[in-house]
């Protein structure tokens, strides 16, 4: 049991760490993506990475993360691994109040 523990911490840091650092792309407008092109199988963790990067770097604004672009495989091949890019702004969070009738 403890070796799954382990070998479970070591394969969420290896998802984070293919994640690049977050870079200004223009006027209130981030980069963040895969540092290195990213295998099928590990698609779907990269993405989520480079989601939840954003989305913590705007919450550490007081914001909400709104995606520009984002350029992800939708089916990627087997055989081809892919970079993953997501381009995205911070921007005042929405009110979530519900009116009633």
């Amino acid at each position: 049991m403890k070796h799954i523990v382990i070998a479970g911490g070591v394969l969420l840091l290896a998802a984070c760490s293919s994640v690049t650092s977050i870079t200004p792309a223009g006027k209130d407008t981030f980069v963040v993506g895969s540092k290195k092109l990213v295998d099928p199988t590990d698609l779907i963790d990269v993405k989520s990475s480079v989601l939840g990067r954003a989305i913590d770097f705007c919450n550490k604004q007081g914001k909400d993360m709104e995606e520009v672009n984002a350029q992800v495989p939708v089916t990627p091949a087997p055989t081809a691994p892919q970079w993953v890019k997501l381009t995205f702004k911070c921007v005042a969070k929405q009110s979530s109040t519900v009116k009633g009738s």
